[in-house]
């Protein structure tokens, strides 16, 4: 196996630019209280840096969403976003219906440049 270099490589093409592939969060927890739910999720966590600055920029941000219906879903940000696997609602919940989501933002989706 031969070192991750700039130079040209299998393929005979220089290494640029950035992977493209945006898995989708997964949710993998819920709890709910009265009070509150707390919904958890896998999904990436990548940084991109800038050696010549030392900028370094986190890429993925989540939003949890809620829609009242699947027949005409119009899911709205219930959190704010954020870059931790996981978010507390506050309720109260008990009795109400809805569809939730965790969706993946850009920086620029969650306002930051």
């Amino acid at each position: 196996m031969a070192p991750w270099t700039a130079d040209n490589w299998e393929a005979d093409l220089p290494v640029r630019g950035l992977i493209g592939f945006h898995p989708s969060p997964k949710v993998t927890q819920i709890n709910l209280s009265p009070a509150n739910m707390v919904v958890k999720w896998d999904g990436p966590s990548s940084v991109i840096s800038n050696a010549v600055t030392g900028v370094s920029i986190p890429l993925n941000w989540y939003v949890v969403e809620k829609t009242d219906s699947l027949d005409t879903p119009n899911f709205t940000p219930i959190a704010p976003p954020t870059l931790d696997h996981q978010a507390t609602l506050l309720g109260p919940f008990s009795g109400r219906k809805g569809f939730f989501r965790v969706r993946m933002l850009t920086p620029q989706e969650a306002g930051q440049s």
